[in-house]
């Protein structure tokens, strides 16, 4: 049979085995006990963490709150949290002054568009251009038809409404030797959807027409200028 420290490891029962050494019976009950609590300090420590980061998660996720303004408040912060409206920080500090200069009214930020000079620019924009558009507009102090549809567009999204650019063409007159001819010229304008519909906003349109049609918040059946898409 195998031998352990020197000694025979007897089976026939503990009568005859050889006795233990009571000191290293002590030793090794001290350290059966160390190892226990440790192991039952780790388990409640491990246990803590995963209770706290729990409760953390719940609070953030259930006293959550977005309200109109786009601002988001949480219980485990008490200082609100600005969600980007631009992308912009420069450009969305501008937005929400000249919102609440303008009494945070659709119409009166429709006039303060309509109101910028009118400068030839590029035409055509690809890609998703009325951020750039509406930060050109207030750095020039003007712009083209595509710069008042970005800046406004801006606007309405600062109030809350479901807001896009256009990038298509607009009706118009042509003088040729054989008269007016009709045609078509590039041009921008807004769409804001509102309870299943669209409603035409053209600040640009505005500006330049003296015209008994405001092109503010109307169909496109009463627009008061014929647009398509491109």
């Amino acid at each position: 049979m195998p031998l352990i420290n020197n000694q025979r490891k007897w089976a026939d029962g503990p009568a005859n085995r050889l006795p233990i050494r009571p000191q290293a019976t002590q030793f090794r009950l001290k350290k059966a006990i160390t190892a226990a609590v440790a192991l039952v300090l780790v388990v409640l420590i491990a246990a803590c963490t995963v209770a706290c980061s729990k409760k953390v998660d719940t609070n953030q996720s259930s006293n959550a709150s977005v309200k109109s303004d786009g601002v988001v408040e949480t219980a485990v912060n008490s200082q609100p949290v600005k969600q980007s409206l631009s992308g912009d920080v420069w450009l969305d500090e501008q937005l929400e002054r000249i919102a609440l200069e303008n009494g945070n009214d659709l119409w009166n930020c429709f006039i303060f568009v309509a109101e910028f000079p009118y400068y030839y620019d590029a035409i055509y924009p690809e890609g998703a251009w009325e951020v750039p558009f509406a930060k050109e507009m207030l750095i020039n102090g003007g712009g083209n038809c595509y710069g008042y549809a970005a800046l406004f567009c801006m606007l309405a999204r600062q109030l809350g409404f479901d807001a896009g650019v256009i990038s298509g063409e607009v009706q118009t007159y042509y003088w040729t030797d054989y008269g007016w001819e009709p045609g078509w010229t590039a041009h921008a304008w807004v769409e804001i959807y509102y309870e299943d519909e669209v409603y035409v906003c053209d600040p640009d349109a505005k500006h330049e027409v003296e015209s008994y049609h405001d092109f503010f918040w109307s169909t496109y059946e009463y627009a008061g200028l014929f647009y398509r898409y491109l």
